[in-house]
């Protein structure tokens, strides 16, 4: 029997074992999908010199933009930059510590909560985590009190 020659089990079971790779790899490309979709960041790092932000006029104009505090601007600004378009994101201490102190931090959230641009989903008071930021869209109908 000549060696370069492969037997049909030898061809199946090479075949099988690509199937099974391929199918792993699907898998895997799937799962990092998802962990995308439910807002689980994997990016450790600080912001990145070629990130923006796009900023519509309806909001740069609206009563509740003009309203904020230049340091709650701010710091809606580094949280979307932060978010890297998601709509649910964390804000740790690391990132807004080398704009603010934390008591300032937590006026400026304070004062965007009362604005409508965000919300807070869950506090990480008690686990030593940073809060979960949910932006909105409820600064369309804010009026100046």
């Amino acid at each position: 029997m000549n060696k370069n020659k492969r037997t049909n089990k030898e061809i199946m079971a090479e075949k099988q074992a690509q199937k099974e790779k391929l199918e792993k790899d699907i898998a895997k490309l799937k799962k990092q999908e998802k962990s995308k979709k439910t807002n689980k960041q994997s990016w450790k790092g600080e912001i990145g010199d070629n990130s923006f932000v796009m900023i519509y006029s309806s909001l740069f104009t609206s009563k509740a933009y003009r309203d904020l505090k230049p340091i709650s601007r701010d710091i809606y600004i580094g949280m979307v930059l932060y978010a890297k378009g998601n709509f649910i994101t964390e804000y740790p201490y690391r990132i807004y510590k080398n704009i603010c102190s934390k008591a300032t931090f937590q006026t400026a959230i304070k004062d965007l909560v009362e604005h409508g641009f965000i919300e807070i989903i869950s506090s990480g008071r008690f686990n030593h985590r940073p809060n979960n930021y949910s932006f909105c869209d409820k600064w369309h109908n804010w009026n100046n009190k």
